[in-house]
């Protein structure tokens, strides 16, 4: 695995995820994640571009009533997390595992004024199962794994895991 990433709190996601089985991630590319759109490719995981975010949410959320399989969206951070938010909500309602991953604004830039500032698991955690930012590039492979768990266990639901690009570059 060479091209520069390896090692890489993106690369971490991208072997987690291929890892459990996921061959396909629903997506809408942005600057918080563009490292991990490479570690994707790199990967062999197919990456189904969409429009609008909360199309990539509800596409998942399909995957996952058709296969009995977790869905996997990538989005991008501030707005592009927002903009999920509906799909989450109905993938809430109807319990269907689906797995948001969403990149964020980095850590050292939270109380800097940095640019598309949100607390992003604060605002998907009424909707999901889960909801929790990751802080270091360790604990990526252990949240990746427990965000699978949570979906998947007694009632399916939505998980929502944020990741600072701090921490997918480092």
């Amino acid at each position: 695995m060479a091209k520069g990433i390896e090692g890489t709190g993106a690369e971490l996601v991208a072997r987690s995820l291929k890892q459990l089985g996921v061959d396909r991630v629903f997506a809408l590319c942005g600057d918080h994640i563009n490292t991990l759109f490479r570690a994707l490719y790199l990967h062999d995981i197919e990456i189904v571009g969409v429009r609008h975010e909360n199309a990539a949410v509800q596409m998942a959320d399909g995957w996952a009533r058709a296969t009995g399989n977790p869905g996997v969206v990538v989005l991008t951070g501030g707005p592009g997390h927002t903009s999920g938010g509906t799909g989450l909500a109905i993938a809430n309602g109807v319990g269907s595992p689906v797995i948001v991953i969403s990149g964020q604004s980095p850590l050292d830039k939270r109380d800097r004024g940095g640019h598309q500032i949100l607390y992003q698991a604060e605002i998907a955690r009424p909707v999901t199962k889960m909801s929790r930012e990751i802080e270091k590039p360790d604990h990526i492979p252990e949240f990746i794994y427990r965000a699978f768990l949570v979906a998947t266990e007694g009632t399916p639901g939505p998980v929502s895991l944020s990741i600072p690009l701090d921490v997918l570059n480092s």
